[in-house]
């Protein structure tokens, strides 16, 4: 008999290995919410290609990436 974890914010969940969905494959999502109503989380390891500059306007001048969380 396997036991089983209970589902709570603040919990990093991992994609299984195969999955074929392609917003989930191999996706690290932090859960931030999690009730009845439904569950919001921040995929953690999947980058944009979006730059930090495109997004803020006025922001100083800086390289970097966005990701998906």
């Amino acid at each position: 008999m396997t036991a089983k974890t209970a589902i709570e914010k603040g919990m990093l969940l991992v994609a299984e290995p195969f999955m074929s969905d392609p917003y989930f494959k191999r996706a690290v999502i932090l859960l931030c919410e999690h009730h009845p109503q439904g569950s919001l989380g921040f995929i953690l390891n999947k980058q944009t290609d979006v730059a930090l500059n495109d997004l803020i306007e006025d922001f100083p001048a800086f390289e970097s990436s966005v990701f998906y969380g």
